[in-house]
């Protein structure tokens, strides 16, 4: 599959089949995204990858908070969206508005659901960086994420990167060993996409000619 190929095709999924992913196949992914380049080669990046027995308890315990209506305590700091620019608080917008005429108030309970369930998904990497980080290093791991989700895709697996998976730091950290000197960044749902109206959602993009300035 070439690369114009696998941006055109990866796609939000938010529920997964049940499918187990290939451990060789998670650690291409990764390998892959080892290429991204970064500051000075710093490689600031750090994956852990939970599948099997462990996800299995990580995904439970989330949904019993979700359920339980515990607050989010991401570690990157969020914004509400009255903090963001126009442009992007009406793109937003936007893209909600559509999402619901796609999904009708059945499937729109759905997608609620999936968010709990962390997606159904087979395998979650999650991301960190050093804490204290620079800029650039939360640009480099942004370049790494992308890099690994198009690997994923070439890898015939789907993927759903997500505040959702990193809503719950006290719940991931110590399942997966991550150290305090490390944020825990953001984490990426793999897996085969399921069937259902939730994931035939392709959200639209604003004109080229609204971001694209080329000066000769």
């Amino acid at each position: 599959m070439d690369v114009s190929t696998a941006i055109r095709i990866r796609r939000s999924v938010r529920y997964f089949h049940d499918q187990e992913i290939p451990e060789e196949t998670l650690r291409a992914v990764v390998r892959d995204a080892q290429s991204t380049p970064s500051w000075a080669n710093s490689q600031p990046w750090t994956a852990y990858v939970a599948t099997g027995d462990i996800l299995a308890r990580i995904k439970q315990e989330h949904l019993t908070a979700s359920r339980a209506g515990m607050r989010g305590g991401a570690e990157f700091q969020t914004v509400g969206r009255q903090s963001w620019s126009p442009e992007t608080r009406q793109n937003m917008a936007q893209w909600w508005e559509d999402l619901h005429d796609h999904l009708g108030p059945r499937d729109s309970v759905e997608y609620g659901d999936s968010q709990a369930e962390l997606f159904n998904a087979a395998a979650i990497v999650y991301l960190t960086i050093p804490r204290n980080s620079t800029l650039w290093s939360v640009l480099d791991l942004g370049a790494f994420m992308q890099t690994l989700m198009l690997s994923a895709v070439g890898h015939g697996l789907q993927t759903m990167s997500a505040y959702e998976t990193v809503k719950f730091p006290q719940i991931v950290r110590p399942h997966m060993g991550i150290p305090e000197s490390e944020t825990l960044a953001i984490g990426v749902a793999l897996g085969y996409a399921d069937e259902r109206t939730i994931n035939r959602f392709v959200p639209d993009r604003v004109p080229l000619e609204s971001i694209l300035t080329i000066k000769k």
